[in-house]
């Protein structure tokens, strides 16, 4: 038995080794872009340059030709005609050479006829290999692998507001729960909407710190995965904090929230005060209360109680004898 179980996990190890080695060459000589993706904010006035990197990680000669299309990234879907292609490169074919880089340069052009908000570009690095892939896949795996995105967010230049706007979500900041010092925590909720025409990167921080000073701040980052939110769009993150800090009982404490957009400075600025959990010192109050009625109510059953009344009558009738 034990030859038989050493001859198959023998087999099994070799049967590994070999799968594993096919895969290497496919890791080792991927091709890629860098940087994926390029976000710039103009006006319809302005326009910009910009260029991308392909790294040809194979052993062969490599031809391509740059194609753009208009992209929306919620389906997915690319198109030459539909929507604005407002970038603008050489299209030819270029050979890129193994282990060779290749710079292509871009152009952002926007339309005169785009509205503030957020568009979409997509550049495709075609090859004649990568024509049979894009016409047969899904267009997702082409962004992975022989494409830059290209992010425009068009500010509109008839307003004061440096940026895209100064309200482009609407913040608010719920107490769940306000806890008790050395027992439960406080738990916050914010909630964050885009009421824009932009697709945001919400970023900030929120703090939370004593009036008085009585502990160390502490703070929170707000969306730690980077989620893209969309016009209309809302995201939800629900906090539970632990500090312990018997001023906690006395004093209020303090929640400042700092929102911003990720595309400019503007930012939002929520404040919330917890004030001290005076439920808990009525409760508290409340049994002290109710501990000294149910004493005072036992003691005074005992006092009427007739063993009591028989006590008193045996100690008078010794004393006063007939």
């Amino acid at each position: 038995m034990d030859i038989k179980r050493s001859f198959r996990k023998t087999i099994c190890l070799f049967c590994c080794v070999i799968l594993f080695g096919t895969a290497i060459p496919h890791l080792a000589y991927a091709n890629s872009i860098s940087p994926p993706t390029s976000e710039y904010l103009l006006t319809t006035d302005e326009r910009r340059e910009g260029s991308l990197i392909f790294e040809n990680n194979s052993r062969k000669e490599i031809f391509l030709s740059p194609v753009i299309y208009s992209y929306d990234p919620q389906t997915l879907e690319m198109s030459k005609e539909d929507g604005f292609i407002f970038t603008r490169a050489d299209k030819e074919i270029f050979s890129v050479r193994p282990t060779e880089t290749f710079e292509l340069p871009y152009e952002i052009v926007p339309d005169k006829d785009m509205r503030p908000g957020t568009y979409f570009n997509l550049i495709i690095l075609e090859t004649e290999e990568e024509k049979v892939f894009v016409a047969e896949t899904n267009p997702i795996g082409t962004i992975e692998n022989l494409a830059h995105l290209v992010v425009l967010h068009i500010a509109d230049p008839n307003k004061d507001v440096k940026g895209i706007t100064s309200e482009f979500a609407k913040v608010d900041i719920e107490i769940i729960d306000k806890g008790i010092p050395f027992i439960s925590p406080t738990i916050i909720k914010y909630t964050y909407e885009n009421i824009s025409n932009y697709v945001l990167n919400p970023m900030g921080e929120i703090q939370f710190y004593s009036t008085k000073g009585r502990f160390t701040p502490e703070y929170i980052k707000i969306n730690k995965e980077q989620q893209k939110l969309y016009p209309g769009g809302l995201l939800e993150e629900e906090f539970k904090i632990q500090k312990d800090h018997i001023s906690n009982l006395f004093t209020q404490r303090m929640i400042l929230g700092r929102f911003y957009n990720g595309i400019d400075e503007n930012l939002v600025i929520k404040e919330v005060v917890i004030q001290p959990n005076f439920e808990l010192f009525i409760a508290i109050a409340l049994l002290i209360v109710a501990l000294i009625a149910l004493v005072k109510v036992v003691l005074d059953r005992k006092k009427k109680s007739p063993t009591n009344k028989k006590t008193k009558k045996k100690k008078s009738s010794k004393k006063n004898p007939e």
